[in-house]
């Protein structure tokens, strides 16, 4: 099943070649402008998208 995900910023950019190499839609938040935003933010941007 694939998925999409919200990649937090701590986490490396490799990451998501990882995630989409197995057909998922990894979101970095450093490339949506959440680079710097708490977690209860990016986890509303998680629901919300």
């Amino acid at each position: 099943m694939k998925r999409r995900f919200l990649i937090d910023a701590c986490l490396p950019r490799d990451f998501i070649a990882l995630l989409a190499s197995y057909g998922h839609t990894p979101i970095d938040v450093r490339d949506v402008g959440m680079h710097r935003a708490d977690d209860p933010a990016i986890a509303a941007h998680a629901r919300a998208n």
